[in-house]
């Protein structure tokens, strides 16, 4: 009886191992899935801040443009203004007066002074007098300072609405490069929760494995000690009545299982 006992409780020893290896995988099991569920709760909520700082992107390399084309814009404007005042150098000055003259503006200015100058010469009588040529010689450097003043102001207003046209651009691109830090923020929060997530599936596997190996291992062990007691008890009864050549056969799985040779003075064959 004692023998079939250890074989008993080696069976159940054996069903217990494997139950309490089941219950261990399935708990890890568990934990993987709502691990997944965390990451992919984790992804949904930074999604949106992710999708902002991409879409922002194409507005951010358009205003940077824009903002480059506007300072390009800019610095011919400012340069054109310091050539007529003649901040860039004489020779720069007058290549920019020479280019007025032909300026509609001053073409049109000239043709109206002098023919109010030959109007009133004629219509005082003095047509050739010298105040007629006088007026006639002084005209040409008025009218080139006031189209020079009237384009130096030009320039200015020109120089002012770009300086605008600056600083709207250059809101822009701070605006735009906020939406990307929040987005590839968002993407590193994302992609660190991943492989914090990858770190612990990847253990939880192990645990998975290493409780279906113990599991596997306690169950072979559990049913070893239960066919060693069996062995052993009949060993001793076999001995206690006389007969210590007494041949029997274990099945196969159980000398697969280790169970072999003669225990206890007695033999065990295979099948």
């Amino acid at each position: 009886m004692g023998g079939v006992g250890s074989l008993v409780g080696g069976i159940i020893g054996a069903h217990g191992a494997q139950s309490a290896a089941n219950t261990q995988a399935g708990a890890s099991e568990a934990g993987i899935a709502e691990q997944q569920r965390e990451f992919d709760q984790i992804r949904e909520l930074l999604k949106p801040y992710v999708d902002a700082g991409t879409g922002a992107l194409g507005g951010y390399a358009n205003a940077q443009k824009s903002y480059a084309s506007a300072l390009a814009q800019y610095g011919g404007t400012l340069g054109e203004m310091n050539n007529l005042t003649g901040a860039n150098g004489i020779e720069a000055q007058q290549a920019a007066i020479n280019g007025l003259k032909s300026n509609p503006l001053y073409t049109t200015s000239m043709n109206l002074g002098q023919q109010a100058i030959l109007a009133n010469g004629s219509a005082t009588g003095g047509l050739r007098g010298g105040n007629t040529n006088y007026s006639l010689g002084y005209l040409p450097g008025q009218v080139l300072s006031n189209v020079m003043q009237s384009q130096i102001g030009n320039l200015g207003t020109s120089l002012s609405g770009i300086s605008g046209l600056l600083s709207g651009y250059g809101n822009q691109i701070s605006q735009f490069g906020n939406l990307i830090n929040v987005g590839e923020n968002a993407a590193a929060g994302t992609g660190q929760a991943g492989m914090q997530t990858g770190n612990n599936i990847t253990n939880l596997t192990g645990q998975i494995g290493a409780a279906q190996a113990g599991g596997t291992l306690g169950s072979m062990n559990a049913i070893q000690g239960g066919i060693n007691g069996l062995a052993g008890a009949l060993g001793s009864f076999l001995n206690n009545s006389g007969s210590n050549n007494y041949q029997f056969a274990l099945p196969a799985y159980l000398n697969a299982a280790g169970v072999g040779g003669r225990l206890y003075g007695v033999g065990a064959g295979m099948f």
